[in-house]
Formats: structure tokens, C-alpha cells, sequence
């Protein structure tokens, strides 16, 4: 046999041992890593659903609320007169832009 091949003698090699030592403990940090930041977006992800569920609830109260406005409004032509005429309150309700003021209100009456 040539010099330059070992036979194994039984016991393990230390260079062997400390590579696989490095490769495990490099998996299992990596996979330790891994786990971190899937919990991290996870979590950002939740709170980016939650801000968005907030601002969607807070929009559509406030786009229901838009009508009433209108509505109190109208009350105040009704309080400043005794009586108020058709004709009034149909230049009421055209006094004000429906569409950019109260979107998807359909009218008054």
C-alpha cells in the first residue's frame, strides 16, 4: 500500500469531528434563524392587518356618518322657519354637492 493512505484505526478523526460539529451547529442555528424571523413577519403581518382592519372599520363608520350631517342640516332649515315649502327644501338639497359631500347617499327627502 502507499504511505500517503491511512487505514482507519477505529478511532474517530478530530478534523472529521470538528466539521461535523460546525456543520450542525450551523444548521441548527440557521434553522433557529429561520423560525425567528418567520415569527417576526408573522407578527408584523398581524399588525399590518390589524392597522388595516381599523382603518377600513373607521372609513366605513365615518361614510355612514356623512348622510347625518346632511340630515341635521336639513333640520336647521327646518328650525330657522316656521314652515318650510317645498320648493325650500328642494333649494336646500341643492345647495349642497351631493356627490363629494355625502358619496353613495342617493338623495334626501
Amino acid at each position: 500500500m502507499p504511505s500517503s493512505i491511512r487505514l482507519s484505526t477505529g478511532r474517530p478523526n478530530l478534523h472529521a469531528t470538528v466539521a461535523l460539529a460546525v456543520v450542525v451547529l450551523g444548521l441548527g442555528l440557521t434553522a433557529f434563524l429561520v423560525h425567528q424571523e418567520a415569527q417576526s413577519l408573522a407578527t408584523a403581518s398581524q399588525l399590518r392587518e390589524a392597522g388595516l382592519g381599523e382603518r377600513i372599520h373607521n372609513e366605513a363608520q365615518r361614510r355612514f356618518s356623512l348622510p347625518l350631517y346632511g340630515l341635521l342640516g336639513a333640520r336647521g332649515v327646518y328650525a330657522a322657519s316656521k314652515s318650510v315649502e317645498r320648493l325650500e327644501f328642494r333649494a336646500y338639497v341643492e345647495s349642497r354637492s351631493q356627490l363629494k359631500e355625502f358619496p353613495g347617499a342617493r338623495g334626501f327627502g
